[in-house]
């Protein structure tokens, strides 16, 4: 099998992308490889469009990519061209990974708050050690005799 979808690579031509969409619908790998080498740059640069982000497109366009023989039993010809379909598929998929990092603040809020709380609550007690009294501390760390 080569990186390009193997049986499909000496072929052209809408028929060929017919017969790969619906090997693909079937879970074919060597159909899901053609797809990936025909639209993986298309997909990543529609997805950078909404994420702003090189790296995070090519992310979102590998996951993608890798649960196409899922997603694309969904497909239907009748309703969208593949192209189409593929790139509203890639354009929810940008979405869904905004909406996710919407979701992720206010788990890292929490954890700067509790750090926060903690460090506040060190340095009031250090500061209640400081301004008790020698004798409410116990014995000085230097020794007065000598």
């Amino acid at each position: 099998m080569s990186s390009t979808g193997g049986r499909f690579v000496a072929e052209s031509g809408d028929a060929v992308e017919a017969r790969a969409i619906a090997e693909a619908q079937w879970g074919d790998s060597d159909a899901i490889h053609f797809l990936y080498a025909r639209y993986a740059d298309l997909v990543v640069t529609v997805v950078r469009s909404v994420v702003e982000d090189q790296t995070v497109a090519e992310n979102v366009t590998q996951d993608l990519f890798a649960t196409l023989h899922i997603t694309i039993r969904r497909y239907e010809l009748r309703h969208a061209g593949f192209e189409t379909w593929l790139l509203q598929v890639a354009r929810n998929a940008a979405l869904d990974y905004l909406r996710g990092l919407r979701k992720r603040p206010g788990k890292v809020v929490r954890v700067r708050d509790v750090a926060a709380e903690r460090a506040e609550a060190a340095r009031l007690r250090h500061r209640s050690g400081l301004e008790a009294g020698p004798s409410d501390r116990g014995a000085s760390p230097v020794s007065s005799e000598a």
